[in-house]
């Protein structure tokens, strides 16, 4: 019985997880869009060319996001950051979603 107790309980967490990340990853591409196609794409391919990695790797490194809009005008990384930042505000409350805005809004 145990076993079986054991197995849910890392079932939920997973399915935990994976709604973390659509959660984020939904705000960050809501928000790239929100602001222009353009900045979408920017941010894709300098995701691309500096990490080799695309948005949905953001999750796991906010960091190579951060990084990548520090390379944007001031202006387009406010709005970005702030679009996020609406988007999962609801769900802040988590730390893996609170410790990915505070990484990528340093």
């Amino acid at each position: 019985m145990q076993r079986t107790h054991d197995m849910m309980f890392y079932q939920s967490n997973c399915d935990m997880d994976k709604t973390r990340l659509l959660i984020v990853l939904v705000a960050i591409e809501s928000a790239l869009l929100e602001v222009r196609i353009g900045t979408y794409q920017q941010v894709s391919r300098l995701l691309e060319t500096t990490y080799g990695c695309n948005i949905l790797d953001c999750y796991e490194h906010p960091e190579y996001l951060h990084d990548v809009f520090v390379k944007l005008d001031e202006t387009t990384r406010d709005k970005v950051i702030k679009s996020i930042i609406k988007h999962t505000a609801e769900f802040s409350y988590m730390e893996p979603v609170s410790k990915f805005i505070q990484t990528i809004s340093e």
